[in-house]
């Protein structure tokens, strides 16, 4: 009884493992293709495009017919056949269109991403000198870590981003200054189809650029950045960035004389804590006293509530015209209620220069 169950046990077993590697089968099968028609006529492609190039030098190592998985139990064949080759001593990707005959590779990927990339910063006006980045290809083709062979990475993508057959999302860290809201508007993005530009604001020249690119980095960072798509751009003010409006304002109340020129009552600029007014000695804005910000908020691009209180425990509203960014209507209260009783038009300040 004893050696009569062990057999059955190792009877078992075994039917055990040939089910497993039945199974196995089946499953590479679903990943990677089995070897039929078009895995070798994807393969014959391959080689024969390889044997003009470097006769004496070049293998087709793997060759697997892509399939595209449309539900958890269901795929479906593409025209695409998939592997590695050997040329000269280095592997590589390739991607066979066994409809077409189109060939892409991973060879010159980087040299197309650098093209993207220096296309990019030549739309956005960007000086090379101050940015670093990198570029993932979107098109048509199968996967954006190969490219067509034998097409000039230049044109390719100059040509591909007119027409909107090809797109191209580009990583860029720059530093400098102008980096505003409105650096860019969706007017300067209407011709841009499929490309997307993710830009990374560095505040500080000392800083170093970062050492990687992507969504996950871009979506981490923590500095002013913006993300520019067809007819969009958004911004991210830095985490820790506080709010100031810029520029140099002006009372609309005039005719006083302050270092013997005819001067508005006061010229007005702004701090993230401040709001300082004084006059003009020549082109020189001297102080003359400064009132406290007590909350300053952007409630929408360009437009501002600030509520300021003086030495004296006075309190007041700037708001930002609903029809002019420009101009700051002055209430003397932080009650939004009594804005239509306490607003004073000559207090209120006009920008003069950004």
């Amino acid at each position: 009884m004893i050696f009569t169950t062990g057999n059955r046990n190792a009877e078992n077993y075994k039917k055990y493992i040939v089910i497993t590697i039945a199974v196995f089968a089946v499953f590479l099968s679903a990943c990677y293709g089995t070897p039929d028609e078009q895995t070798r006529k994807g393969r014959e492609i391959m080689e024969a495009f390889l044997s003009e190039r470097s006769p004496e030098s070049y293998s087709v190592d793997t060759a697997y017919k892509d399939l595209l998985r449309t539900a958890p139990d269901a795929v479906e064949e593409t025209c695409f056949v998939h592997g590695d080759y050997t040329i000269d001593g280095d592997r590589y990707e390739y991607w066979v269109n066994t409809d077409t005959g189109e060939i892409f590779t991973s060879e010159k990927t980087e040299e197309f991403r650098k093209a993207g990339y220096e296309l990019m910063l030549e739309k956005l006006g960007l000086d090379p000198a101050d940015a670093k980045g990198s570029c993932d290809i979107i098109s048509e083709a199968p996967r954006s870590w190969v490219v067509p062979v034998d097409t000039d990475s230049s044109e390719y993508f100059r040509n591909g981003f007119d027409n909107g057959d090809v797109g191209f999302a580009v990583w860029i860290a720059v530093k400098g200054s102008g980096f505003t809201k409105d650096r860019w508007t969706p007017e300067d993005t209407s011709d841009w189809n499929k490309s997307e530009a993710f830009i990374e604001v560095i505040s500080d020249d000392n800083e170093p650029f970062p050492d990687g690119f992507g969504y996950y980095k871009f979506n981490e960072w923590e500095g002013a950045k913006y993300r520019l798509s067809k007819d969009n751009v958004e911004y991210t003010p830095a985490l820790d960035a506080p709010v100031v409006i810029t520029g140099t304002w002006v009372t609309s109340s005039v005719g006083y004389e302050y270092y013997g020129t005819s001067q508005p009552e006061y010229y007005v600029q702004f701090t993230d804590s401040e709001i300082i007014y004084g006059h003009m000695n020549g082109e020189v804005f001297e102080q003359d006293h400064a009132d406290k910000i007590c909350s300053i908020e952007e409630i929408a691009a360009g437009k501002y509530v600030v509520q300021a209180e003086t030495s004296g425990g006075s309190r007041y509203t700037y708001r930002t015209s609903e029809d002019n960014n420009d101009i700051l209507n002055y209430y003397k209260t932080w009650n939004e209620e009594e804005f239509p009783k306490k607003y004073r038009g000559g207090a209120s300040l006009t920008r003069e220069s950004s």
